[in-house]
């Protein structure tokens, strides 16, 4: 797990309208949690035009999605 994956999600903590704070909600971080699953929150994000493997981006949906997997 190298953080180079093309995603296009922003860690933007303060906007409770973002990506970021539906994730929080997926994760049941936030009170009052939504009623998306984090797997159907991962499955909405989208790639960035720059192809896997080029740049460094800490995104934490990749950590979750990796333990989903190992789960399964």
């Amino acid at each position: 797990l190298d953080m180079t994956v093309s995603l296009d999600f922003e860690e933007a903590y303060l906007d409770p309208e973002s990506a970021f704070a539906r994730y929080r909600r997926a994760t049941l971080w936030n009170p009052g949690g939504g009623t998306e699953s984090l797997t159907g929150f991962i499955l909405t994000l989208q790639r960035l035009a720059e192809p896997h493997g080029r740049t460094f981006r800490y995104r934490s949906p990749n950590s979750d999605l990796l333990g989903i997997l190992l789960e399964r």
